[in-house]
């Protein structure tokens, strides 16, 4: 069936822009989710978020990038050259907080520093930052990457959020377009029903068999009929442009159902959820509901930025060694091990904030959008749990107005067969068979109204519970 829907409404469409079949095509609503995850802008939007995500990870990982920086300054005064100051430096960020680092330094000229001179082929150095302190546990690169890397998860439950936004209103504009086409059917079958009466009634008229005002009378119900038919044909095509306004075909082209194209009652049949099912739908839900998946990554990350926060209470130390020579061989093999205690620059950096004012003040602001996050979760969780048991209530007492109304189809039907009966029998008026057929019709609308609304109710449960519609 999906095979001949694709060739149906790509191959055929882009030819003539509009739906054409020689027969009935019956779409099920299986068929027509299948057609929207294919096809659907705002669905092929939602599958960016993914690929937006992993973006972002790539971006913050791009903090763990090695960088070659060039600095060079020359002063010349008067034909005096007062310095030349060299320095190339490659330095490479490893996950732990250490930066390690290699370069090369030139620096010449009468008014240089003298902590800065160099040998005039100038200075080889290699060498690396290591944080004692503040860093050492977790620092800015890798709690941003750590954040980073829960995003995929996040887009995620944004895309089932989306797309099952997108499926609810199709289902909803699919059942309409059912119900519609089920409304028309009836009112064009009584119609019908009502030009071959009054054809009957006028020839029984002109016999003599009736009286001549039955024949006004079985006119008015053809005209009234008429009006009802021409409003539910209405109604039914604009319920099919709704529904069509979910279908897209190849190469963004809007796809239109017409005529031929018809819904099927696949879905229409009532399953009651037993207690243990309900238990078990609501329970899936706190644990996968995309809303709630959604909160617990926010947890998730501020966790790692509470950590990150805390570990700026501890005093900065780093400690920084650099081997340095005028031979870049020396640094791979020194030929012995007072190289190392002769040729190296050492340095120490500590600093400590008294107050920690900025510090203990950005922790209370991570606190709070941690409560935040608790109390959003929390009445998530309840709307969620409350809404799947306001649909399930929804089903139940339909089902039961469903068995309802059937029987009182049931009875309509037998009022109406009776009254017919009487009717040819003499013993009946026409405005009394008029009656009870469209009492009968209407409780046949009335019957599809509330199978409709059931399956809308069912989706609408699925929906509430946060699993994808189209499985």
């Amino acid at each position: 069936m999906f095979r001949i829907l694709v060739v149906l409404f790509t191959g055929i469409f882009l030819q003539t822009g509009r739906l054409h079949a020689d027969s009935l095509q019956v779409m099920t609503l299986q068929d027509y989710y299948r057609i929207i995850l294919a096809r659907h802008p705002v669905v092929k939007q939602s599958a960016l978020f993914s690929e937006d995500a992993r973006a972002q990870i790539r971006m913050a990982k791009g903090m763990l990038d090695p960088s070659a920086n060039v600095s060079y300054q020359n002063k010349v005064l008067t034909g005096t050259e007062y310095y030349q100051l060299w320095d190339n430096t490659l330095k490479i960020p490893v996950w732990f907080g250490t930066d390690f680092k290699i370069g090369f330094e030139q620096n010449t000229g009468q008014s240089v520093n003298a902590q800065d001179v160099t040998p005039s082929a100038g200075l080889i150095y290699a060498g690396v930052s290591v944080p004692l302190g503040q860093g050492l546990i977790i620092d800015e690169r890798r709690n941003t990457i750590r954040q980073a890397q829960l995003l995929p998860q996040l887009a995620e439950a944004e895309r089932i959020s989306v797309v099952n936004n997108v499926l609810l209103k199709a289902t909803s504009d699919y059942w309409d377009w059912y119900m519609a086409r089920q409304r028309y059917l009836l009112l064009d079958s009584a119609y019908k029903l009502a030009s071959q009466r009054y054809i009957a009634v006028k020839e029984r008229a002109l016999l003599g068999d009736l009286p001549a005002i039955d024949t006004v009378e079985a006119w008015i119900a053809v005209q009234d009929r008429e009006v009802l038919r021409l409003q539910a044909l209405l109604d039914y095509k604009n319920a099919m442009l709704n529904a069509s306004l979910h279908l897209w075909g190849e190469n963004d082209v809007p796809l239109e159902l017409t005529l031929n194209i018809i819904p099927a009652e696949e879905g229409l049949l009532q399953t009651r959820l037993t207690k243990l099912e309900l238990d078990s739908l609501q329970a899936q839900a706190r644990m996968n509901h995309p809303d709630l998946l959604k909160i617990g990554v926010k947890q998730r990350q501020l966790m790692f930025e509470e950590r990150y926060q805390r570990d700026k209470l501890k005093p900065k130390l780093n400690l920084q060694y650099n081997l340095i020579t005028k031979e870049p061989g020396n640094i791979v093999n020194p030929g012995s091990t007072s190289f190392y205690s002769n040729n190296y620059k050492f340095g120490v950096y500590f600093s400590y904030p008294l107050l920690l004012r900025k510090e203990r003040g950005k922790i209370q602001q991570v606190e709070i959008k941690q409560s935040q996050l608790d109390f959003e979760r929390q009445q998530k969780e309840r709307e969620i749990v409350n809404s799947i048991n306001i649909q399930h209530n929804n089903s139940v007492m339909l089902n039961q107005q469903i068995a309802a109304q059937q029987q009182q189809v049931s009875y309509s039907r037998v009022l109406r067969d009776a009254e017919q009966t009487r009717f040819f029998a003499g013993e009946s008026s026409f405005f009394l068979v008029n009656t009870r057929e469209m009492a009968l019709i209407n409780s046949e609308i009335r019957l599809y109204e509330l199978k409709v609304r059931y399956a809308k109710a069912t989706a609408q449960l699925y929906w509430a519970s946060g699993t994808l519609l189209a499985q």
